[in-house]
């Protein structure tokens, strides 16, 4: 296990976008390498987020683990990314700036991006023969984890309407009181249900080097696309992975208001219409 605090990188190319974003040169395999996010720092990092960490690490002792934060997220936008600079600055929430980073170094690094409140429970190694994305499906396609080889097809889409600013479509039918929420306008801007939009739109779902995860594998108890719940994480056929939901991003206030928060969670990455 070798710990970074950012991976190295090899054959950077320009994409045929007209932002020009770096991006990887295309690459076969997801990397064994699991990035993860702390904006305030590894030194705050809660006890709970470690213990959850080292779940990862025990399990993948010949990955490597690369840490987070915002100076070295600011240095990624910087260097590789000036282009985004202004609008990465210009994000309301510091969780908007932690949901592109996400994007941003595994189009250039690849890897798996793993949020800090999903518990390991098993090695992921047997998912990644023949893949070159991995995603979890839910409702629709969750951003909290993300598997991708560098330079991944689908980034080109990401990076393409994170430039431009757009935002995904919000459904006709969701409550009023849900549509101006700060946890949908952070979906809908650059978060689950932005990457949702992003990967119907891309093609990626179709390419059978393409894996989509049945939500039990790594969120169990989450909706499904038909609105029901995958199984718990003890169903007899297992997971690999228990994501618990935290919602740290949201605040405390928003926390607590635990009937809100059953009401709003599907609809952040509700599969859309294809347009």
């Amino acid at each position: 296990m070798r710990l970074l605090q950012r991976p190295h990188h090899r054959n950077r190319r320009r994409s045929h976008l007209l932002v020009n974003p770096t991006l990887a040169t295309p690459a076969a395999d997801i990397p064994r390498r699991i990035h993860q996010i702390w904006y305030q720092g590894a030194a705050a990092l809660p006890d709970k987020y470690r213990r959850y960490r080292d779940t990862w690490m025990r399990r993948h002792p010949d990955w490597e683990f690369v840490f987070w934060d915002a100076p070295r997220m600011q240095a990624l936008v910087d260097e590789h990314y000036p282009w985004f600079a202004a609008r990465y600055a210009s994000f309301e929430r510091d969780i908007q700036r932690i949901d592109a980073a996400r994007y941003l170094f595994l189009a250039l690094h690849g890897g798996f991006y793993i949020d800090m409140d999903i518990e390991n429970l098993r090695p992921i190694d047997p998912l990644l023969p023949g893949r070159r994305l991995i995603l979890s499906r839910t409702h629709g396609f969750n951003n909290a984890l993300i598997g991708s080889a560098p330079g991944h097809p689908l980034w080109n889409t990401v990076l393409d309407r994170l430039a431009a600013g757009q935002s995904a479509p919000l459904d006709p039918a969701m409550p009023a009181r849900l549509r101006e929420s700060p946890a949908m306008r952070t979906a809908v801007t650059v978060g689950p249900r932005f990457f949702t939009w992003c990967a119907q739109q891309s093609g990626c779902l179709d390419d059978p080097a393409t894996l989509c995860c049945p939500g039990y594998y790594f969120e169990p108890g989450s909706p499904t696309p038909d609105g029901s719940s995958w199984p718990p994480a003890n169903d007899p056929d297992g997971g690999y992975a228990r994501h618990h939901m935290d919602l740290n991003w949201l605040g405390l206030r928003h926390r607590l208001l635990s009937r809100l928060n059953r009401l709003l969670l599907p609809w952040l990455t509700r599969r859309l219409p294809l347009q």
